[in-house]
């Protein structure tokens, strides 16, 4: 029998962990990370939004694990801490491009597609943080079956309660961290990963509406329903977006192991992209 797997960063082959250990000047740990967390400005209480790429960050002892910790102690248990958790593949199978199913496949997918349970659906193409963090203690999650919120902290019930229809708008985890005066927090990745800026289009009033198929549950059976979204930006445009807001608005810069971290308000960046895609 082979030894048990040991290696914390286990979503990486052997070789991408060597490349990894070979660029990290010394090893990342809970307590290092929190405290280039609090050198960034975060603090006991604050309400982030955190979007990351954990690979990012440098060899961690511990993986994502030890990094989710050093965030729940960098806002202590009268902070929250939210990550989107979304499960793109809970949608209409005849709308799939990466990559797409067999037309005759459709109905059959559509016809079987199991119940989106907050507790237990996977996300998809999120990464290890995300899926890691919606499975550990006092993590709950908002009900959206592609489109959900993970939560933990002092706000986390509140901020999942009564997501509606819509992705991230005014009834989502999203627009209820606006009205909490939360943070952004973007470790290792663009304005591009932002979902704040999601918000905006919904807010603003040149925004492009779709209809679409959503897997709803009701009943505890999947019935597929016909809801009005919005046309998403995509990521061009949203590191234009980006690179606007920072020209103009007070944005924390600094590092968190080796990763390039930005901290800002959420009320700034939501209230300054509305106001430019209105004027684009």
């Amino acid at each position: 029998m082979p030894p048990p797997e040991t290696n914390p960063q286990r979503s990486l082959s052997d070789d991408s962990v060597g490349r990894v250990i070979a660029d990290t000047q010394s090893p990342r740990t809970r307590e290092s990370l929190g405290r280039d967390l609090a050198s960034l400005g975060v603090s006991y209480g604050d309400r982030l939004i955190v979007h990351t790429s954990v690979r990012s960050l440098g060899w961690v002892n511990g993986g994502a694990i030890a990094y989710i910790q050093a965030l729940m102690d960098a806002v202590s248990t009268t902070g929250t801490i939210v990550m989107p958790t979304q499960s793109g593949d809970y949608s209409d199978p005849g709308s799939w491009r990466h990559p797409p199913v067999p037309p005759e496949w459709v109905d059959a997918v559509k016809r079987t597609m199991p119940a989106f349970d907050p507790a237990v659906t996977p996300t998809w193409r999120m990464g290890v943080t995300p899926e890691l963090f919606r499975t550990m203690p006092g993590v709950v999650r908002s009900n959206h079956p592609s489109g959900s919120f993970a939560a933990w902290g002092a706000n986390a019930a509140e901020i999942v309660a009564d997501h509606g229809v819509q992705r991230i708008g005014e009834e989502s985890p999203a627009a209820r961290l606006y009205d909490l005066d939360g943070k952004v927090l973007l470790v290792g990745v663009g304005h591009d990963r932002n979902t704040s800026f999601h918000l905006a289009e919904y807010r603003a009033a040149s925004t492009v509406y779709v209809e679409e198929l959503m897997p709803l549950v009701v009943d505890g059976e999947v019935e597929w329903t016909e809801i009005t979204e919005i046309e998403f930006m995509d990521d061009d445009s949203l590191l234009s977006l980006g690179k606007a807001f920072e020209a103009k608005n007070a944005v924390a810069t600094g590092r968190m192991g080796s990763a390039e971290c930005r901290l800002f308000g959420m009320r700034s960046c939501v209230d300054f992209a509305v106001d430019w895609l209105e004027r684009k």
